[in-house]
């Protein structure tokens, strides 16, 4: 176990097409509770994207051949164009595992589990 009381700032690192890296401040129970928090917060973004994008197909499917065409049409290029939330499991993540090489605090060398 890491003593939590001497980590100042966590980095965890995102293995997505993105490339993320998150800092963290605080020790590593800090960590934890950020973490759930941020992850709770994209949960939340992707729920609430699936949903508007639904009520959009929707108005697209009933609206495309009448008298709002135009709007449909637009309605559809606007989902087409759009940035797509990713949900919080479809997220790639690795541990790491830091072991200290000499006695200076700043060398360190570390191996990569992927899941």
């Amino acid at each position: 176990m890491i003593a939590s009381s001497s980590i100042t700032r966590s980095i965890a690192f995102s293995i997505s097409k993105t490339g993320r890296v998150e800092s963290y401040r605080g020790n590593y129970s800090d960590y934890l509770v950020e973490r759930e928090e941020r992850r709770e917060q994209r949960r939340r973004a992707y729920r609430d994207q699936q949903e508007m994008i639904a009520r959009t197909e929707d108005f697209i499917r009933r609206n495309l051949a009448g008298q709002k065409t135009k709007q449909a049409k637009s309605r559809r290029n606007f989902l087409e164009r759009m940035e797509r939330v990713k949900n919080v499991g479809d997220l790639e993540t690795a541990n790491f595992k830091l072991n200290r090489r000499r006695a200076r605090a700043t060398r360190f060398s570390f191996s990569i589990n992927w899941r």
